[in-house]
């Protein structure tokens, strides 16, 4: 029979859609993102797919916060670990001492920068431009 439960996904305080979980080892949950197609939820999606797993598990801070809410309206602080291209959501659940759940929101950031290529000012408008300095 599969326990497996199914919580409500909020991020930045915005419901983004549902977490299906697939399993659990430790404080680590496995399981599929279902969107609810809001730009919340496109925004996460970019974000958390940026994000490299093995990076966050040895720094928190380099993940985003999220949180979970079940059907008794439990709600559970995450850290999102990654989530790949077939919407596989990697999270570390945030218990223990309330020292702990107080790091957790002061450190890890909601949202992340999203990578861009950084702009090169070399190009002719820029050397135009340095003529009259």
């Amino acid at each position: 029979m599969n326990k497996n439960k199914t919580y409500n996904i909020y991020w930045r305080n915005i419901e983004i859609g549902q977490f299906a979980e697939e399993s659990m080892d430790m404080s680590y949950l496995d399981g599929k993102m279902i969107s609810n197609d809001s730009k919340n939820a496109y925004q996460f999606i970019k974000i958390a797919s940026e994000l490299d797993i093995k990076s966050v598990m040895l720094n928190p801070q380099n993940g985003i916060r999220a949180t979970l809410k079940d059907e008794t309206d439990f709600i559970m602080n995450v850290l999102v670990l990654g989530l790949d291209e077939n919407m596989e959501l990697s999270l570390k659940m945030i218990v223990g001492k309330q020292e702990t759940i107080d790091w957790y929101l002061k450190n890890v950031p909601e949202e992340k920068l999203l990578t861009t290529k950084p702009i090169v000012n070399t190009g002719f408008w820029y050397k135009i431009k340095n003529m009259f300095k």
